[in-house]
């Protein structure tokens, strides 16, 4: 597609590229836009975005907009979709979202973090456009911007942009680990904030261990917009009241979580989920397995950490 004049992005809050380059580390396009032949059948296919081999990267908006969409699709897992004007931005392969639908962004807002990798597609007026002409637009808004304040600009087009935002700031508070600590009848209880995304939009809640930092304590789950009697279930007394009693590691692992309806193996540390809710479960599933995961450290280790 060409760009005309009515597709330069407009911004009150300036620009920033999605994530930022690590420090000593090359970031890779492990798949890009188009048709692609996949390499195990020799099959070609259609990919409708790029593929960035970033593991656990935080995410920022580009621009001033408005979060539009978060889901859990079959292909992209955990995706959010941001409004920039006619401009959609779709982040997928996501570990979690910290800005949520209906919630207006601005330009280096953190707003969520990739899993093993991140896809990015975008959208104009409802038609598809290849990512990197729009990375690469973004970027020359941000070389043109940082000219007209004076600056000095990036020399290359990577994702260290000298452009001053909430970036670091909310990506420094989003990498701090609470956990909240209780005491019940004499004994303590540590409490773990849960962030991840269920069908229709984002679920969050919290989970209380035992002192053994093992031993479920118990679980409070909440939702945006599941659907009534299916995905909305997480949120009743039903369900969380499955989880007292179950174990949170294996062998130093995560293993707490959520399976298909009937197809509980490993009842210390899995519950059912719920039936006809089965994304909202894999949601549930998700959540508690990345967001514990980031307090393995805590929970493997005797000592009480600050």
């Amino acid at each position: 597609m060409k760009y005309t004049e009515e597709m330069i992005l407009q911004s009150e809050s300036g620009y920033c590229m999605p994530f930022e380059e690590r420090k000593g580390k090359d970031v890779k396009l492990s798949l890009g836009y188009g048709e692609q032949t996949d390499p195990t059948t020799g099959k070609t296919y259609f990919h409708h975005g790029i593929d960035f081999d970033v593991r656990c990267y935080t995410l920022a908006a580009v621009a001033s907009g408005i979060v539009s969409g978060i889901g859990n699709d079959p292909i992209l897992g955990i995706c959010q979709t941001i409004r920039y004007g006619e401009y959609e931005v779709t982040y997928g392969h996501l570990s979690n979202v910290f800005a949520q639908f209906g919630q207006r962004v601005k330009a280096g807002q953190t707003v969520a973090l990739s899993g093993d990798k991140l896809h990015i597609g975008i959208r104009f007026k409802g038609e598809e456009l290849n990512p990197l002409e729009f990375l690469t637009m973004l970027y020359g808004n941000i070389q043109a911007l940082c000219h007209a304040d004076g600056g000095e600009a990036a020399t290359s087009p990577n994702m260290e942009m000298a452009l001053t935002t909430d970036y670091e700031q909310d990506r420094q508070e989003n990498h701090r680990l609470h956990v909240f600590v209780a005491e019940v009848d004499g004994e303590t209880k540590y409490v773990f904030p849960v962030y991840g995304a269920g069908l229709w939009g984002a679920i969050w809640g919290y989970v209380a261990l035992n002192s053994d930092k093992d031993t479920v304590y118990g679980v409070y789950f909440s939702h945006a917009s599941e659907t009534p009697g299916l995905g909305a279930e997480i949120a009743t007394p039903q369900f969380q009241g499955e989880f007292p009693g179950k174990k949170t590691l294996e062998n130093g692992e995560i293993a707490l979580g959520v399976v298909k309806n009937g197809k509980v193996e490993k009842p210390d540390y899995q519950v059912d989920g719920i039936s006809g809710g089965t994304i909202t479960s894999v949601g549930v599933d998700a959540m508690l397995k990345t967001c514990l995961n980031s307090y393995k450290n805590f929970l493997t280790n005797n000592n009480e950490e600050k």
